[in-house]
């Protein structure tokens, strides 16, 4: 993206994309990639740090989330865990070479 100004911070810098609802989280209800504003970098780390600070501090009043996630697993088996697995989006990872 080119240069331009930042609504934010309203200075002429190079400009990223910033989806409004965080699509790994707000995929299935609506969200898509027209949602999205165009701010500096250094805004959008300051914002993000923000917006991840309020999930956290919404996250620790519920401990049960944490715990029972944890059960559940110890629960349901390697077998499910594996399908579980297999619906995880890929992230290639680069082989550490052996020495």
């Amino acid at each position: 993206m080119p240069n331009d100004i930042c609504p934010i911070c309203l200075q002429r810098r190079r400009l990223t994309r910033h989806h409004i609802w965080k699509l790994h989280v707000w995929r299935n209800n609506g969200c898509s990639e027209t949602d999205i504003e165009y701010i500096c970098e250094s805004c959008h780390q300051v914002l993000e740090a923000e917006i991840t600070r309020k999930e956290n501090e919404i996250l620790q009043q519920y401990p049960e989330i944490y715990a029972g996630t944890f059960n559940d697993f110890l629960a349901i088996g390697k077998k499910e865990i594996d399908a579980k697995r297999k619906k995880l989006p890929f992230v290639k990872r680069r082989k550490r070479r052996r020495k």
